[in-house]
């Protein structure tokens, strides 16, 4: 990610990366934090999303063919929980999910448990 640098590992947290195409978060976890040995049922995946809301389509104006016509422009429907993506700006607020990954539910914030 541009413009971030990666943090270093502290007591609970190993590790931090963030995925360029589609701006992704993996946090892997030390076993202080709930972690198994060996590296397994680590990991939080943080994923953003868009939530656009309905844009109202909008009638033309005038005469086709005349000066100062506008054409019509289409409804653009509601969309909830569309992945982003590079070049794409998303018409409404982003909101992450957070319950992939490996680690156990007991170890997982309130709002990442499935």
């Amino acid at each position: 990610a541009q413009g971030w640098n990666k943090p270093v590992a502290t007591d609970n947290v190993q590790d931090i990366s963030i995925e360029p195409t589609n701006g992704q978060i993996t946090i892997k976890y030390t076993e202080r934090s709930g972690a198994k040995a060996g590296g397994t049922l680590d990991t939080i995946i943080m994923v953003p999303v868009a939530e656009s809301p309905l844009i109202p389509g909008v009638p033309a104006v005038g005469v086709s063919g005349t000066p100062g016509y506008v054409p019509a422009v289409a409804e653009i429907p509601a969309a909830a929980a569309t992945p982003i993506a590079p070049g794409v700006v998303p018409l409404g607020a982003i909101r992450w999910t957070c319950t992939g990954g490996e680690l156990p539910t007991k170890y997982r914030p309130a709002n990442c448990r499935l």
